[in-house]
């Protein structure tokens, strides 16, 4: 893929970059995923932190199922959960969009149905994990995870929805809105960068509290709350992990960003050589794309003429800055 000069100084004056060049590179599973799935989808998303400009209704009804479940596991009311999530929707205009499937009016349906579910099925009932006299709900985390290129440390950063007890085992859980569930839902997700870290950076917390009165952390558990036609339907996956499948994450994962930094590093040597190229060729994984959910977010952008990719990728009325930014970088 042919990258512009212009692009690539923006890449190298970004803060990504900058931080990288200090020793330091902090990754949420998002970034990280997308720079090493396709690494010019990532110097769009990673480098020049730019994102569909369209309303991202299923982000925004995401966010406010979260804020809900966070809300109830926090100790209110149902009533005072679900108000707090229709809030969110209404602030962030979720209704804008005209989505059959996401609106306030589901949103509302789904919320109450869950919370029906748990009271008929109180097995299904997540109960916190409590530190310090504060439950672990929506918590942000940065931590360190290992070197590349001798002194480059390397922090995986995120927010993990809930540390809690689900049959009275202890698991990391993820919340999952879904219009698709089966026996098949967990598979992909088992093997993900997603699961797998937030298991290894909350085992590597819980090992640092040193706390021997904690039972063991068991894995993953996704809490999927589906979507159809006929109604709703809510399932808890269990995805058991042991330590040795987090010290081999923590080693892949760092042999990919070895990889990521290495390119990096070369675009900017590229950049400050003699050669006057006007640019600079990045891979870029085509197979990815069209996948089965539809065009990657980029595909009209890689899509366009090399020359007016830098144009179009500073359009506001395509794409616009990102602000995610989870854990506080560096810190563990």
């Amino acid at each position: 893929m042919k990258i512009h000069r212009m692009i690539v100084k923006e890449i190298l004056d970004s803060e990504f970059f900058q931080k990288l060049k200090e020793g330091r590179v902090a990754l949420d599973n998002t970034t990280f995923s997308t720079w090493n799935n396709c690494f010019t989808k990532g110097l769009w998303y990673g480098g020049l932190r730019r994102v569909p400009a369209k309303p991202r209704t299923p982000l925004i009804f995401g966010e406010a199922v979260h804020l809900a479940l966070a809300k109830h596991l926090e100790g209110k009311s149902v009533s005072e959960s679900i108000e707090a999530a229709v809030h969110m929707a209404c602030e962030k205009q979720l209704d804008l969009a005209m989505d059959s499937k996401r609106n306030v009016g589901t949103l509302t349906l789904l919320l109450t149905s869950y919370f029906d579910h748990i009271t008929i099925f109180p097995s299904e009932r997540l109960v916190p994990l409590t530190l310090n006299g504060v439950p672990v709900v929506e918590k942000d985390f940065s931590v360190y995870i290992g070197t590349v290129l001798d002194d480059i440390k390397v922090y995986w950063n995120g927010i993990v929805d809930l540390v809690g007890y689900s049959g009275g085992n202890l698991w990391v859980i993820d919340h999952k809105t879904t219009s698709i569930m089966g026996e098949k839902f967990a598979d992909d997700k088992y093997r993900s960068s997603q699961m797998l870290g937030y298991y290894t950076v909350v085992l590597e917390i819980l090992r640092e509290l040193g706390d021997a009165s904690l039972p063991k952390l068991q894995g993953c558990l996704i809490n999927a709350m589906a979507m159809r036609s006929s109604g709703y339907e809510f399932k808890q996956f269990h995805l058991p992990y042991s330590p040795a499948a987090a010290e081999e994450f923590k080693s892949e994962s760092l042999m990919n960003i070895r990889y990521i930094i290495s390119t990096l590093l070369d675009m900017e040597a590229w950049y400050n050589s003699s050669s006057g190229e006007e640019y600079y060729h990045a891979r870029c994984n085509r197979e990815g794309c069209v996948s089965k959910y539809g065009r990657c977010d980029y595909f009209d952008l890689c899509q366009a003429p090399a020359q007016l990719r830098q144009r179009l990728a500073h359009d506001e009325g395509f794409f616009t800055t990102t602000k995610w930014n989870p854990g506080e970088e560096g810190h563990e």
